[in-house]
């Protein structure tokens, strides 16, 4: 008779089967402290936080993705065995229902809920979202925690930053003369956690990891993690289970190609070329602007470069990444109509 254990073990193994196919920079998204690679002082203190069950409002920042601030804030609840409601801050219309829902009941233990509210810098509607956002805070602070996460903290208004500890998941150094040493170290550990990701994969598939390419991928694509996975399993896809080689990157040729059509406004050709020979859209913006800064005129650069910016942030959130590659260049076309109307690529 098919009972409850069976149908447990069947469940696990359906959910081990789902975290199998999923993108390395998905299925290796780190739960814990060990497995979540921080730096030293944002470590420390969450280590101490978790040790002491006392926690506070959170504001967890850095100005690059993939440093970790979601995965921790995912993982806090996990670990202490407390409750968590996790919301997108761009849904701001449906956020505060569902906060004051939450809030009505306290934990059957009395220790606080948590509130994650990931991209909290970017609501639909800034003014009204933070206003209400404030009097939620204060008023349930009781049988709350809030723990928001963002790229741009100057975007957070001051009371609400003043109700929260800011956590930033930069490189914090106390001196310049230790920056160097702490930077090494951080990597050193990052270097660790991505050889253990590889080794298991590619021992798996009969493969082979090349260290020095692991290396070499922790200080390119430094300090977002979640590119560096991601940058693995293309070459551990690549090479037919080994990670060897050079870096995951754009042909030169596809760099001068996407260029040239960009800025000839060839929209629709331009979709078509993504689609036919760029297979780690990721890995194009940033050679797309090394490429695009020496070549634009003058005057956009400035909003060029704000664009870059934002792409190369959002395209890790991005569910169809040809998709938004393909948005961004259409965006650059619409900077050099507006900025330099009259401006003509090579003349």
């Amino acid at each position: 008779m098919f009972n409850l254990i069976d149908q447990q073990n069947a469940n696990a193994d359906q959910e081990a089967v789902l975290k199998s196919n999923l993108p390395w920079e998905e299925k290796y998204r780190g739960t814990d402290l060990d497995t979540i690679i921080l730096h030293r002082n944002v470590e420390k203190l969450f280590k101490n936080a978790i040790e002491m069950n006392s926690f506070g409002n959170y504001i967890l920042h850095s100005g690059a993705p993939g440093t970790g601030k979601t995965s921790i804030a995912k993982a806090i609840p996990k670990i202490i065995g407390a409750q968590s409601l996790f919301l997108f801050g761009k849904r701001d219309s449906e956020i505060i229902d569902m906060i004051d829902e939450y809030a009505k009941y306290s934990s059957p233990d009395g220790q606080p809920k948590f509130v994650i509210i990931d991209e909290a810098d970017k609501p639909n509607k800034p003014a009204d979202f933070y206003r209400v956002l404030q009097s939620e805070i204060e008023d349930t602070s009781s049988t709350l925690r809030f723990i928001l996460t963002c790229n741009e903290l100057w975007r957070i208004p001051q009371p609400i930053q003043s109700r929260c500890m800011a956590v930033d998941f930069g490189a914090q150094f106390e001196n310049e003369e230790d920056a160097e040493a702490e930077l090494k170290e951080y990597k050193t550990r990052l270097f660790k956690r991505l050889m253990h990701i590889a080794k298991g994969e590619c021992d798996a598939k009969g493969g082979t990891v090349d260290k020095m390419l692991v290396a070499n991928i922790v200080n390119e694509f430094y300090p977002d993690v979640r590119l560096m996975i991601a940058s693995m399993h293309r070459s551990f896809l690549e090479n037919g289970g080994s990670i060897t080689g050079s870096i995951p990157s754009m042909a030169p040729s596809n760099t001068e190609t996407l260029f040239d059509m960009t800025v000839k406004f060839k929209a629709k050709e331009l979709r078509y070329f993504i689609s036919k020979n760029i297979t780690f859209c990721q890995g194009v913006y940033r050679a797309f602007g090394d490429y695009a800064i020496d070549r634009l005129p003058e005057e956009v650069l400035i909003p060029f470069g704000i664009a870059l910016a934002d792409a190369m942030y959002k395209s890790n959130h991005q569910v169809d990444q040809e998709l938004a590659l393909w948005g961004f260049l259409l965006n650059v076309m619409q900077i050099l109509k507006k900025y330099a109307p009259d401006w003509k690529y090579g003349v």
